[in-house]
């Protein structure tokens, strides 16, 4: 049986400005994001998220059936209205956001899809740590973790959220501790922590907490650490249209690989060094595809199969 992707975040509509001017508008989020990429490789997948019953919550489910992507657990709130973002885009393609949404609630009609062991769940940012929403993200990480599923976490800590750092943080290391592997950024661990360096971070909070750490920090080498090594991988250098998805679509093309390689739970100890390269190169093809479009996601024409055959340097 295909192991499947069952994603868990936030609907929104990227609207994104250039010079003062909208440019785009795109249904996004950053779970969204990872799951369209997927879709669109043939991976079976299946997004757990909510609209409202307007336009633009129409919209991203029609985005979403175009793009092969489940709906049947998409649920439609009559009572709310679908999150906006806006993203300014600097000078190096970077955007800041506004963000125009309801405080979240729990959904009464929320479900869950039957996992089997070693399907592959995705979930992170705020839509996983808000506290109106923790019994909800508990019973879908107890399912995952009782079915054997992969549990992959995207921490993905805005620095708008930082004033709530004491209230989240314990919610934060739960989930880490019930994934699998942990990617997070350098701007994610300085919103929360006060803190670039990825090594302390790691050493001082998620060798405990998730032993298997992926760290980016945009531009820059992207660092894995584990109980038995620590590994260093080098990016291409590029000049980027958006680096609005980067990270999602880098979520996406390592799951992609991590599929593809049938990788699971109990062999992520023993990974050698080329299988850990192999898996940071699908990502950064990934990454590095969506960052020469306006679009948060791969391209119908995207040779997504020739990833596995990318290779990186390696220190």
């Amino acid at each position: 049986m295909q192991r499947k992707v069952i994603a868990s975040g936030e609907n929104i509509l990227d609207i994104q400005f250039e010079n003062g001017q909208p440019i785009s508008a795109t249904p996004g989020g950053s779970a969204f994001n990872s799951a369209v990429s997927l879709a669109q490789t043939g991976i079976n997948t299946c997004f757990i998220g909510e609209t409202g019953n307007d336009e633009t919550g129409k919209n991203i489910r029609r985005f979403m059936a175009e793009h092969n992507m489940q709906t049947q657990f998409m649920q439609i709130r009559p009572d709310r209205k679908t999150a906006v973002a806006l993203a300014f885009m600097n000078e190096n393609h970077e955007a800041h956001y506004e963000f125009y949404r309801e405080s979240p609630t729990p959904n009464p009609n929320f479900q869950i899809p039957e996992f089997q062991e070693q399907d592959i769940l995705l979930f992170g940012s705020y839509y996983a740590i808000c506290p109106a929403l923790n019994q909800q993200t508990e019973r879908l990480l107890k399912q995952a973790q009782t079915s054997k599923a992969f549990i992959y976490y995207d921490l993905n800590f805005r620095p708008s959220h930082r004033k709530e750092r004491n209230q989240l943080l314990p919610i934060i290391e739960q989930n880490c501790r019930m994934a699998s592997i942990v990617r997070a950024s350098a701007d994610d661990f300085d919103a929360l922590f006060n803190e670039r360096n990825l090594e302390r971070i790691y050493k001082e909070y998620l060798q405990a907490w998730c032993p298997i750490l992926i760290g980016t920090s945009g531009p820059e080498n992207i660092q894995i650490f584990t109980p038995q090594k620590y590994y260093q991988f080098s990016t291409p250098k590029i000049n980027p249209v958006s680096t609005i998805g980067a990270g999602d679509n880098f979520n996406a093309g390592f799951i992609y690989a991590l599929i593809k390689l049938g990788i699971t739970n109990n062999q992520l100890n023993n990974l050698t060094t080329p299988i850990w390269q192999q898996l940071v190169s699908c990502g950064t093809a990934f990454a590095t595809h969506v960052c020469m479009r306006r679009e948060n996601t791969i391209s119908p024409d995207f040779d997504y199969k020739s990833t596995l055959n990318l290779q990186k340097k390696t220190t």
